[in-house]
């Protein structure tokens, strides 16, 4: 072992002993909160510089699947850090919402990768043609009907150029097709994340996650009655009533979907991710897992929710 291994090796030793030392105190204290907000902190410190050389230094990029990878990647720590800070500025029920485009990434990313090199490449090139189409055809027919419903001049529904862009939409929708077929998928522009999911052994965590975060993202019943709580007496109708519960359940499950998701693309960016092999990160992260496991928790639907209802 030369000289600077040796150093390397023994701050790295003074790292994790430090790292345990907090841990310690933390677990002593008792305070699930602040054991939950101190750890995604310091795995996000850990795991920073590695995520921003996804993102730096990217030359003349090929549209293809490491771009993809390297942009999910940026993705999922962007939208932890917001998790992070909407927890930390009081508003966590926001904060869960930000776990349904993780899990979705997370699952996209898994499929990806399951696909030969050269399929995946055309998939997203073809399948970046329709997004972009069908947005320029949403914006081409939006902005000539909100200027003419508040008065305002300007430019008139382009018929022609619509038609150009439909055509251009119905090209690649050919092209998907049509690998869809060769590769399995069926005559769509890809599979549904559900099928996604099947393919790739990920349908138990497309399950859970995509239950809990679509009822944070759309209308649901069950999270409305949740706001409204306090005794027969008198309540109120507030997220902020399960606010310690959002909290928990946003950070719990948005450090498994991180974790989980730089351990799915740690192949192809092992040079950059290689604090993900450090007993620091493996410290931190298991200090969340473990009992999240253990206990269940947090659920889905609480106990004090099911008395709720039965009363």
């Amino acid at each position: 072992m030369t000289l600077q291994s040796d150093k390397s090796h023994n701050n790295e030793d003074n790292h994790l002993r430090a790292t345990l030392e907090e841990v310690g105190v933390l677990l002593e204290a008792g305070d699930t909160d602040r054991i939950l907000l101190t750890a995604a902190e310091r795995i996000l410190e850990l795991i920073a510089p590695g995520l921003k050389g996804l993102g730096d230094s990217v030359a003349a990029p090929t549209i293809g699947l490491e771009l993809i990878l390297r942009c999910v990647g940026v993705r999922q720590i962007e939208s932890f850090t917001s998790i992070l800070s909407l927890v930390k500025a009081g508003h966590p029920y926001s904060a869960q919402v930000l776990l349904r485009p993780m899990c979705e990434d997370l699952i996209f990313a898994e499929w990806l990768k399951s696909l030969d090199t050269p399929v995946a490449d055309l998939f997203i090139q073809k399948k970046a043609e329709v997004e972009l189409a069908r947005g320029l055809i949403a914006q081409e027919r939006f902005f000539p009907s909100a200027r003419q419903q508040f008065n305002r001049s300007g430019r008139s529904t382009d018929a022609r150029r619509i038609e150009f862009f439909e055509e251009k939409l119905r090209e690649a929708q050919q092209a998907l097709k049509a690998l869809g077929e060769s590769s399995g998928w069926g005559r769509n522009d890809q599979p549904t994340i559900k099928a996604m999911a099947e393919a790739t052994g990920s349908l138990a965590t497309y399950n859970f996650f995509y239950h809990a975060t679509s009822a944070a993202a759309h209308s649901s019943l069950h999270h409305m009655l949740r706001m409204v709580w306090g005794s027969s007496d008198e309540m109120t109708i507030s997220n902020h009533n399960f606010d310690q519960y959002h909290s928990r359940f946003a950070i719990t499950w948005g450090i498994w979907l991180l974790s989980s998701h730089l351990a799915a693309v740690e192949t192809f960016f092992g040079d950059i991710l290689d604090q993900l092999d450090s007993d620091r990160y493996s410290t931190w992260l298991a200090l969340v897992i473990i009992p999240a496991l253990e206990h269940s928790a947090p659920p889905v639907i609480t106990r004090d929710e099911l008395k709720w209802t039965q009363r």
